[in-house]
This record gives structure tokens, sequence and C-alpha cells, in this order.
């Protein structure tokens, strides 16, 4: 709404208002925004009609007290010039650290912020006026713009279908870090929990992780001592199948095997009389063989989660042959509760974001192999706008989860995916990864990077070759338009807008570029055909363009209208 720059610093001050205005994924929950004073008082929502009535009458709001302190520090960073110059100093300095140019929304707004202190609102009201009036016709602007109405897209369930069952408390099979990350997030979505493990050991990590999750929260001040301990009084665990009687969807986060997770299924039919979702968590299995033996083959789905579950932002629903439209409606409404964005993809190999992202971390390992700096590697695609480097991220995921979902995928979509000979070293080696303080790059016991390993450094056999950042970039993000394309065309989804969404929110790609596709419009599908064909000559057949991208770039036509 207008003023949300002049307004803010004046409630809270400038250094919570530029955490809210420049990080609006960071939201304040209600009692963070009491405490900083964004709102006059909290209350339940049960007394909140008859409290709004007494301070209509005359009571006063139960503000949050400022500390000696807090008054300190808005002095010394606001009351007077050299406070405000540093401010705005070491603002910039970090925009221009973690935006590289590529937003200018931030920038803009830390201007108008800095001027609220010690103009007069008009000026600050026209100010803002302006900058938003330039702000909004950016190419920037429309992308994000997209993304937002994407969003709002995703909601939809198919063919208008309702959930059919009232998902009251959310079974987990399996304590490990997917289903302990699973159960935390639905303990802190308000469902009663049931986490099932046959390891007892198992099971009790399980528990403390959960716990250390809420551990978590109370230090950071997101909740209270009481709260954390409310949310784990609806934890159940359990060695027995028998307690997840009373489930009304049960998300299986075991071992990737088709017999494990099937047998698992048959248990919880056994002890769950009353209809249910059985929900798989699974990267690389099929949904529809998954539900063959199931007493009702249309209550079974996908709900693939991403690691680390409480920081992932994107579940891919995944349908079946065979699964509803109604389960699909309950799984988006469940994904909905948990705070996720919920993206419907078919039973295809990698789903949406591990299909997409293979290429992209696969050409990474080869131009590694083939004798591409590192850093250079790392730094074209942070430049480009990712998060983090393509081999940064093979750690983050795990090698041994990278090499087995390029296996699958070889043994899917064929030769194109084949594996790097690197990889063989990787896996004879038994580097993990981050999670095992050793991957790519080495790591300390905090888990920080401390330089890129020796060992990969020794096993790259090829002369260095450089190779110009938009040279990497092309090898790199060309890959995942190509097998974009081959999603769109196959129906693994169906609108472009929702492909982007999930690569925005499960990889990181840039959202001021507006997702892959739109990034594919942007630099126009002739340019990219183009580019795809001279690399196949140079890289490899896995650069062909697909018959359905040729078609498109031949008749002028887009994925987006």
């Amino acid at each position: 709404s207008w003023g949300d720059t002049r307004d803010p610093p004046r409630l809270v001050g400038a250094p919570a208002a530029l955490e809210l205005i420049l990080q609006p994924m960071n939201k304040w929950n209600s009692r963070e925004a009491w405490r900083k004073g964004m709102v006059d008082e909290v209350v339940p929502v049960e007394n909140l009609l008859a409290r709004a009535v007494e301070i209509a009458l005359g009571a006063k709001p139960k503000r949050a007290s400022r500390s000696l302190w807090q008054g300190v520090m808005k002095f010394a960073l606001e009351g007077n010039f050299v406070g405000r110059y540093f401010l705005n100093r070491m603002t910039s300095s970090k925009l221009r650290a973690e935006l590289k140019g590529n937003y200018p929304a931030p920038p803009a707004a830390l201007k108008v912020v800095m001027a609220a202190l010690t103009q007069p609102a008009k000026a600050v009201f026209e100010m803002e006026s302006h900058a938003f009036a330039k702000l909004a016709t950016t190419v920037e602007s429309q992308n994000l713009v997209g993304i937002q109405l994407a969003t709002q897209d995703s909601k939809k369930a198919p063919s208008n279908a309702q959930p059919h069952i009232d998902v009251r408390t959310v079974g987990v099979l399996g304590a490990g870090v997917m289903g302990a990350g699973i159960a935390q997030a639905a303990l802190y979505s308000g469902f009663k929990v049931v986490l099932f493990d046959k390891v007892e050991a198992g099971l009790e990590r399980g528990r403390k992780t959960i716990a250390g999750m809420f551990d978590t929260l109370v230090e950071k001040r997101k909740m209270t001592r009481a709260e954390a301990d409310a949310f784990m009084a609806n934890l159940t665990t359990s060695l027995k199948y028998e307690a997840l009687a009373n489930c009304d969807v049960v998300i299986e986060a075991i071992f990737e095997d088709m017999g494990v997770k099937q047998a698992a299924l048959a248990e919880l039919e056994r002890v769950i009389a009353k209809p249910f979702i059985f929900a798989t968590n699974t990267s690389s299995l099929s949904v529809t063989t998954m539900a063959e033996k199931a007493r009702t083959p249309g209550n079974v789905g996908g709900l693939h989660f991403f690691n680390p579950v409480h920081k992932m932002k994107l579940v891919e629903v995944v349908a079946g042959a065979q699964t509803s439209n109604d389960t699909i409606a309950t799984l988006k409404a469940l994904g909905a509760k948990l705070n996720k964005m919920a993206i419907t993809s078919a039973d295809s190999p990698g789903f949406i974001v591990n299909r997409i992202l293979a290429p992209y971390l696969f050409e990474s390992i080869l131009l590694m192999e083939q004798g591409v700096p590192l850093q250079d590697i790392e730094d074209a695609m942070k430049r480009f706008g990712m998060p983090s480097g393509p081999l940064a991220l093979l750690d983050e995921i795990g090698l041994d989860i990278s090499s087995k979902v390029i296996h699958v995928l070889h043994d899917a979509l064929g030769d194109r995916l084949k594996a790097p000979a690197i990889l063989d070293f990787i896996e004879k080696s038994k580097l993990l990864g981050k999670k095992g303080g050793k991957g790519l790059y080495d790591y300390d016991k905090a888990g920080k990077r401390l330089g890129f390993s020796p060992e990969i450094r020794g096993a790259i056999t090829a002369q260095a070759t450089p190779k110009s950042r938009s040279e990497i970039q092309d090898r790199l993000v060309l890959a995942m338009v190509n097998e974009a394309a081959r999603c769109i065309e196959e129906g693994v989804v169906s609108d472009p807008a929702q492909l982007d969404l999930a690569m925005a929110y499960g990889t990181g790609f840039p959202f001021f570029r507006g997702g892959v596709l739109r990034y594919a419009d942007s630099q126009g599908l002739r340019a990219i055909v183009q580019k795809l064909d001279y690399l196949s000559q140079v890289a490899g057949d896995n650069y062909k363009p697909t018959d359905y991208l040729r078609r498109m770039a031949a008749s002028g036509a887009t994925f987006y209208a």
C-alpha cells in the first residue's frame, strides 16, 4: 500500500523497517510485529472483537515496551547525520553484494526509507510514487508480477475438484532427515502428527530433530517455550503401524525401494479402516506403479518435498495414472496449510524440478571434467542470479543423491544423461558433499566451505580450459531450457508459468528473470535454437533442440502469449 516506505521507519525504526522492506521473504509473525512496534497489541482471535471494543471505548493498547538500548540505537543510527550516513552506506554495500545489480527495487526503496527519516511526509510520498512508477515498467517488475500471478494459479485444483478428506492427523513414515522435517512442518501448521519408524534409535533421533527445530525457533524468539511445548504435545511416535489408525494422510519418507513402499502401503491399509491418502515423498519411483496394488488407487499420490523441508518453499504434488482429482485437490490444500508452494506434476521420471535441474548439474560436472576452472563455473552462475554455484548445490544436495538421480534419469531418458566419468571416482571415493564434510568442496566441522577439494582437483586430468562467463551460462542454462521444453511437450506440466514457478522456488532460478521458459522467451526462441544447434556440435548431442522447440522457433511462437 502507499506509504509503506515512509511509515514503517517511524513505527519500528529504520533498521527493522529495512529488514521488512528489503527482505520480504522474511515475514514477521504477530508477536514479532508487536514486539517491534508495528502493531499496538496482539490478542487471541477469540478475544479480538471484545478487546477492540474496549480500546474503542478508551482503553489503552498494551504496546510493547522499548528498552533503553533500543532508544540509544535509534538515536545512534537515525537521530544524527553520521548515523544515517553509515546506515545507508552499510545497507547499500550489503545490497550490492547480495543483488549484484539484478533487482532495481531494493536500492530505490532504501533511498526512500532514508529520506523518510528527515523529510516531510508529502515529499516522501511523492518520491515513493515516482520510484514506483519507474519500477513498475521494468522487465524485472513484469517477471516478478508473472511469478506472483503463477503463485495464485498454483492454488487451483484440476477441474475445480475439492478436497475430499478433512485432514486433521498426518502420519509420517520414516524418522530420518526428510521424515523429521515433514513431521515438524505439519506440527508447526497445527496438525496432529504420528511419526513411525521401524528402528527405535532412529525414531528417537527423529523426535530430537523435531524438538531441536522448535528449540531454535524459541531461541530466535519466533515463538515462546509454551507454544513450542504445545506443538510438541501433538506429536506421537511409534514403532507400530497400529498407531497410524486415525491418520487422514500418511506421507512416506522411507527407503527408496518400490517393494518396501508397497509393503508399507499394505500395512497401512490393514490398520486404517477409513478412507485415507497415501502420499509418497519419492524423488525417483513411479507413483502409478506404487498404486497398482492399493485398495483405493485414486487415493495414492506424490508429495515430493525438498531438503531442508523447513526452508524449501516448494512441494511437488504428483498425479499418478489413477490418482483422482479430489486427491490432488486434497494434497494441494495440505501443501498450502504447510506453507508450501504446491505445483502439480505428472508421474514422470524426476517430475519437474529434478528433471530440469539434472541437465544443469550434469553439464556443470562435464565442464569441471573438461578443465573449466571450478571457480569460474560457480561465479558465472551466481552472476546470472542463481543463489549459489552448481558445484556448491551438488554438495548441498549430496553427491550420493545427485549421482543416484542422474543414474535414474539416465535409465529413463537415455544416453543424453549418461553419467560423467568423474562420478565413478566420486562414488568410489565416498565423497558425499557437505553432509560428509568432503565433496567437491572441503568443509569444517560447522559445515562452512573451506575451498575446493584437492581430491577433486587431482581427479581432473584435462588441461585448464577457461571459458567466457556467457559461454558457461549458455552451457548450463540452455540445458535447462531444452529439458523444460521437453516437459511441456510431454505433458509433465501443462502450464509454462507453473513450470517456471517450480524452478524458481525449487532451485532458486532467478525470480527477476521470471523462470526458465520466460527467460527463453526473452532471449528469443530462434536464438535459443541456434545456440543449441551450435552447442550440440561442440558439446554433445544432449544439446540437440527438441523438435517441439524447433517448431515453436520456426513459427515465431513463444511459451507465453
